[in-house]
């Protein structure tokens, strides 16, 4: 067993926000330097998305390393077992909907990040 395992078996709730913020960080960093004019990268905005995914990556490889597989089946089961109403579960994925009728409305696979500043740009001068 490797010592960062080790360590996440005794210290999981230290290393869930770790790994959680450096999951979300390794993309939102990039982004951020891009927009600022740091580096010279051409980086999709829409990568921005991907970053709300770290803090579930995280929880599931914490799960992994403390629980074992029997920890990750118990946890993934527990998310496909959703006992509302199916109105509800319409509520909780109109965010994902409404993104995904954006973004193919502007030119699919995405919303470039140059796209979103200059549409920021016309609202703001409107003002």
């Amino acid at each position: 067993m490797s010592s960062i395992s080790t360590w996440a078996k005794k210290r999981p709730l230290p290393t869930y926000f770790i790994l959680a913020y450096a999951l979300s960080w390794v993309i939102e960093i990039p982004l951020a330097l891009e927009a600022q004019g740091i580096i010279q990268a051409e980086i999709p905005f829409s990568l921005h998305y991907l970053a709300a995914f770290g803090p579930m990556l995280s929880a599931l490889i914490v799960t992994g390393w403390t629980g074992g597989s029997s920890g990750l089946r118990e946890i993934l089961g527990r998310m496909a077992k959703w006992k509302v109403d199916i109105s509800w579960w319409l509520v909780a994925m109109a965010p994902l909907g409404l993104y995904l009728l954006v973004a193919a409305a502007s030119g699919w696979p995405g919303i470039s990040g140059s796209t979103l500043r200059l549409w920021d740009k016309s609202i703001s001068s409107r003002d």
